[in-house]
């Protein structure tokens, strides 16, 4: 649920509620945002949604609970709520920006070499020029996960695609008997 931050500007000592909560509800974050944001819900199970904030509507009512974020299976349940900056990329951009970067990271390639590649590349797939790919670069984010086991993925903000809240998500990361379930997933530098 969204709500502006000037309904809370006053509040009594004995507090005040900010959402109405139905049988085994309960908060899981409470986060800033703008419209100019994205919100990453995670799940135990290992999925994930990513909803632009402009899509929320803004909630006047208190008593109102909200609107469904993601679609959980009997057994999921909610585990984290992150703010990621909103960037306009299309999915074949970021297709093309991941793919870049995990060649140059397995080629170990330089500025230059980056630049060359980004300018003489003929296929189909990438079609990235060398400011898009700065700008890219620039406004990256990245998300860890953590689960029960101790394993760890860093993921680049570009692999979350945007989508509608209340879908049923992308998997972030495998749960297995290896891994256990997600504890955490947060955005890190």
């Amino acid at each position: 649920r969204k709500n502006n931050l000037e309904d809370f500007k006053n509040i009594q000592a004995n507090g005040k509620i900010a959402m109405k909560l139905k049988n085994s509800n309960s908060i899981v974050g409470v986060k800033l945002c703008s419209d100019n944001d994205d919100i990453l819900l995670s799940t135990h199970e290992g999925k994930c949604i990513r909803t632009p904030a402009a899509k929320l509507r803004t909630t006047k009512s208190r008593s109102s609970m909200g609107v469904r974020g993601i679609k959980l299976s009997k057994k999921d349940r909610i585990i984290s709520i992150s703010i990621l900056s909103h960037t306009d990329v299309t999915s074949s951009e970021a297709k093309a920006y991941l793919k870049l970067i995990t060649a140059n990271k397995k080629n170990g390639k330089e500025r230059e070499e980056i630049d060359k590649t980004l300018s003489e590349d003929k296929s189909e797939d990438i079609k990235l020029s060398t400011d898009r790919y700065d700008e890219m670069r620039a406004r990256e984010q990245f998300i860890l996960t953590i689960t029960e086991n101790g394993y760890g993925k860093r993921t680049s903000s570009f692999q979350f695609r945007i989508s509608n809240r209340g879908g049923s998500g992308i998997m972030c990361i495998t749960t297995s008997p290896r891994n256990g379930k997600v504890l955490a997933s947060f955005p890190i530098e």
